[in-house]
C-alpha cells in the first residue's frame, strides 16, 4: 500500500532531525480514525515553520493562520486486532509398522504435492496387508450386528413406552376422585388455552406471510445462480484467452531458440546465404588452406548443418505460430477481465442480499422451509388450540368432581410417562451411537488399506499430500515404525506414529477475535491490512476469509467471534507464530484529494476553504467535500492538488509580532516524544490525549 509524504513532515523534520521523527503504526486502535497514511500528525501542530500571519504591521490583534497543503492520498477507517500467523500442518504417518528404508527429505526442504518424502519396506507392508482385510471384514460384521441390535433393542424399548402411555392415560380415569385435582387441571387447561391461542396468533401470522417472503427468498437464491453462471461463463473465457497468449509466447520461445528469423521465408533466406558463404569458403579453402582460418570453417559448417536440421520444424513451428496467433487474436482480453470482474461483483452482492434474507427467514419462521410445511404448522396451530378449548370446557364440566386422587393419579401418570421417554430417548441415542462407531471404523479401516495398496502400488513410497516445507522428521533411515499392539489395540490413525510434518504455506492467515458489537461491521471478502513485526516497514493486503457465527464468552459478559483474515499478497517467507497486527478496513476514499478537516467551513449548508492567494491574501472557495474520517476530509472539486489553504489558528494570541508583522513561535523545551495528541473514535476526537492516526 502507497506511503505518501505530507507537507507537515518535511516540516517537523526541517525543525526537530529526520531522527526525531518516529515511524509509526498505520493503525493504533480498534475503531479510531485511520488518517492519510503519511500524515504525522504531531508535525502538523508543532512545525512553527507552516503557521503564518497576514502581514500587517504593528497589529497584534490580527489572526493567525496555519497553511495546509491539498494533498493525493488514501483516507481509511477500519478496526485494529493483534494476533499471530498461522500455517497448516499436516503431519504424515502410515498406518501399519514397517521399516523405512529411504528418506528423500530433510528437515526444511521444500516440497510440491506428490513429491516422494520415504520409503518403506514392501515386505513388512504386504504382511500387514492380510491382517487389515480381516479386521475391514471384521468390522462389518460387527456393524450389521450393531443395526440388528439396533432394531431389536429400539422395538422393545418402544413396547415399553408404549405400556407406560397406556398406564398414565389410564391413570387419568381417575381424574374425577378429587376436587382439588378437578381445580388444577382447570387452570392447567385455561393456561393450555391461552398458549395455544398465542401459538395460533403467531402461526397465522407467519402463515399470511409466507408465501412472499418464500418468494423473496427464492429470487434472491435464483439471482445468485444465475450471477454465478455469469462468472463460470466470464471465467471459461478468460482461461481460453491465457491458454491461447502462453501457448503463443511458447511458440514464438522455441523459434527463437533456433533462429532469430520472424518467418519461414526469412529463415530459409539466411541458411542461404549461410550455405553460399560456406560454398565460397570451402572454395578458397581447397585453393589455399592457409588464407581461411580453419576454426571459422568449422563454426560456419555447424550453422549450416544446425540451421538445415531445424528447417522442418521451424517450418511447423511458423505454421504453429500463424495458426496461435490467429486463435489470440479472437479474444478480448481487457474487455473479458472487465466482465468477469464486474460478474464477481455481482455474484458477492447477490450472495450478501441471498445471506441476509435467508437470515432473516430463519429467524422469522425457524425451521419452515416449504409451503406445506408451513401449511401443517398452521393447521396444528388450529388444532391444538380447538383441543385446548375441547378440554377446557371437559375440566369444567367435571370441576365439581373429586380431585385429590385425580391429582396424586396425574402427577403419577405424568413421571412414570416422562421417565419411560426419557428411557426410551437415552436408550436410542446409545444404539445410534454404537451403529455410528462402528460405521467410522469401518470407513477409516477402509481409507487406510486404500493408502497401504497405494503405497505398496507405488514402490513402497510416501508421497507428499500438499506443497510445503518439511517442519520436522521423526524418523531415520532404518527406524522400525510401529503401530499400537497387544490387548486393547486396535487398527487406525489414532495408533500410528508420525514420521515428518509439513508445514503448507500455501495459505497464510491470522485469525482474530472481533467482540459482538464490531461483528457486524465485518463481512466476507472484506479488505483488510496486516502489519507484522518482522516487516515494520511494510503493509500487506489482505481479505476477510470466514466469519465464525459461534461465539466465545471472555469473562462474565464479552462475546467474541473468531474471524479470519488470509493473506493476498506473496513476496515474503512468513513463518507460523509471527506477530502480527490486522486492521479490517470498513471505509474509505482511495486516491483522492484532502484536506485536514479544520480547514474547512461550513455556510448557508456549503462549504468553503480559504485559498492563498499570489499576494498570501485570503480568497474564499466553495468546495464539494466526501469522506471524512473525523480528520481529513475528502474534496471533490473547488481546489486542485498542491493548492494551499488556509485556517485560522487558535495560539494566535500567544503569537509574538516581529517588527515587520510577522507571527513568531517559540517552542521552549519543546520535545516531540514527551508530547500526546488527542485520539480518535470511529467518530472524531474522543477529547482524551493519547495516540492519534498514526
Amino acid at each position: 500500500m502507497a506511503k505518501i509524504k505530507s507537507e507537515k513532515d518535511d516540516a517537523l523534520e526541517k525543525i526537530l532531525g529526520t531522527d526525531k521523527v518516529e515511524k509509526k503504526k498505520f493503525f493504533t486502535k480498534k475503531k479510531i480514525i485511520i488518517s492519510v497514511v503519511s500524515v504525522v500528525l504531531v508535525g502538523a501542530i508543532v512545525a512553527g515553520s507552516i503557521i503564518i500571519v497576514s502581514k500587517k504591521k504593528n497589529s497584534e490583534s490580527e489572526p493567525v493562520y496555519r497553511e495546509y497543503t491539498v494533498q493525493r492520498g488514501d483516507i481509511l477507517v477500519g478496526l485494529e486486532e493483534s494476533s499471530v500467523i498461522t500455517l497448516n500442518q499436516e503431519s504424515i504417518t502410515f498406518p501399519v509398522g514397517a521399516e523405512v528404508l529411504e528418506l528423500y527429505v530433510k528437515s526444511g526442504s521444500s516440497v510440491k504435492e506428490g513429491d516422494p518424502l520415504v520409503k518403506m519396506s514392501i515386505d513388512d507392508i504386504e504382511e500387514s496387508l492380510v491382517e487389515y482385510e480381516n479386521e475391514i471384514s471384521s468390522a462389518e460384521s460387527s456393524l450389521k450386528e450393531a443395526k440388528l441390535s439396533r432394531e431389536s433393542e429400539l422395538l422393545k424399548a418402544a413396547q415399553e413406552l408404549e405400556i407406560n402411555v397406556l398406564n398414565g392415560d389410564q391413570a387419568d380415569d381417575k381424574y374425577s376422585q378429587t376436587i382439588k385435582k378437578a381445580k388444577l387441571d382447570l387452570e392447567e387447561a385455561e393456561k393450555n388455552v391461552s398458549d395455544a391461542q398465542e401459538k395460533y396468533d403467531d402461526a397465522l401470522d407467519m402463515y399470511s406471510s409466507f408465501s412472499s417472503d418464500y418468494s423473496a427468498l427464492n429470487k434472491a437464491e435464483d439471482k445468485v445462480d444465475s450471477c454465478q453462471e455469469d462468472v463460470d461463463s466470464w471465467q471459461e473465457k478468460k482461461d481460453a484467452a491465457d491458454e491461447a497468449t502462453n501457448n503463443l509466447k511458447t511458440c514464438e520461445s522455441k523459434i527463437k531458440e533456433i533462429t532469430e528469423a520472424t518467418s519461414y521465408e526469412q529463415a530459409e533466406a539466411i541458411l542461404s546465404e549461410y550455405k553460399e558463404e560456406f560454398e565460397s569458403m570451402s572454395e578458397r579453402y581447397s585453393n589455399d588452406s592457409d588464407s581461411v582460418k580453419y576454426s571459422e570453417y568449422l563454426k560456419l559448417k555447424e550453422k549450416v548443418e544446425t540451421l538445415s536440421a531445424s528447417m522442418t520444424k521451424l517450418r511447423t513451428l511458423f505454421k504453429e505460430k500463424t495458426e496461435l496467433e490467429a486463435k489470440a487474436a479472437k479474444y478480448d482480453t481487457d474487455t473479458i477481465s472487465a466482465k468477469l470482474t464486474a460478474a464477481q461483483k455481482s455474484l458477492t452482492k447477490a450472495k450478501s442480499a441471498y445471506e441476509e434474507k435467508k437470515q432473516d427467514f430463519t429467524e422469522k419462521y425457524g425451521n419452515i422451509s416449504s409451503q406445506d410445511e408451513m401449511n401443517k404448522s398452521y393447521s396444528e396451530a388450529k388444532i391444538n388450540l380447538e383441543k385446548a378449548k375441547l378440554t377446557l370446557e371437559t375440566q369444567k364440566s367435571q370441576y365439581e368432581q373429586s380431585m385429590l386422587n385425580a391429582e396424586q393419579s396425574k402427577e403419577s401418570s405424568i413421571e412414570t410417562s416422562s421417565t419411560a421417554q426419557l428411557t426410551y430417548n437415552l436408550k436410542k441415542i446409545q444404539l445410534d451411537e454404537k451403529v455410528r462407531d462402528a460405521e467410522d471404523k469401518l470407513s477409516e479401516l477402509k481409507e487406510e488399506l486404500d493408502e497401504i495398496k497405494e503405497t505398496i502400488g507405488n514402490n513402497g513410497v510416501i508421497s507428499a499430500p500438499c506443497d510445503g516445507i518439511v517442519s520436522n522428521i521423526s524418523v531415520e533411515e532404518g527406524d522400525e515404525i510401529t503401530v499400537a499392539s497387544g490387548e486393547g489395540a486396535s487398527f487406525g490413525m489414532s495408533s500410528s506414529t508420525s514420521i515428518m510434518s509439513i508445514t503448507d504455506m500455501s495459505e497464510v492467515y491470522v485469525s482474530v477475535s472481533i467482540s459482538e458489537d464490531e461483528i457486524l461491521d465485518v463481512s466476507l471478502d472484506q479488505e483488510a491490512v496486516i502489519t507484522l513485526d518482522a516487516f515494520p516497514d511494510e503493509a500487506f493486503d489482505g481479505t476477510v476469509d470466514s466469519i465464525s457465527i459461534s461465539g466465545s464468552t471472555i469473562g462474565a459478559a464479552t462475546v467474541t467471534y473468531t474471524v479470519n483474515v488470509k493473506f493476498t499478497q506473496e513476496g515474503h517467507e512468513l513463518y507460523d507464530g509471527m506477530s502480527a497486527d490486522v486492521n479490517i478496513i470498513s471505509g474509505s476514499a482511495r486516491d483522492c484529494l484532502y484536506v485536514s478537516k479544520s480547514a474547512i467551513t461550513t455556510k448557508d449548508g456549503s462549504s468553503y476553504v480559504y485559498l492563498k492567494g499570489e499576494n498570501d491574501e485570503k480568497v474564499e472557495t466553495k468546495i464539494s467535500t466526501g469522506f471524512t474520517d473525523g480528520q481529513y476530509t475528502q474534496i471533490l472539486s473547488g481546489v486542485n492538488e498542491g493548492d494551499t489553504v488556509l485556517a485560522e489558528s487558535a495560539i494566535g494570541a500567544g503569537a509574538k509580532n516581529d517588527s515587520k508583522g510577522n507571527s513568531e513561535m517559540n517552542f521552549g523545551d519543546f520535545d516531540p516524544e514527551k508530547m500526546s495528541m488527542p485520539s480518535f473514535d470511529g467518530n472524531g476526537f474522543d477529547g482524551k490525549m493519547g495516540g492519534g492516526p498514526q
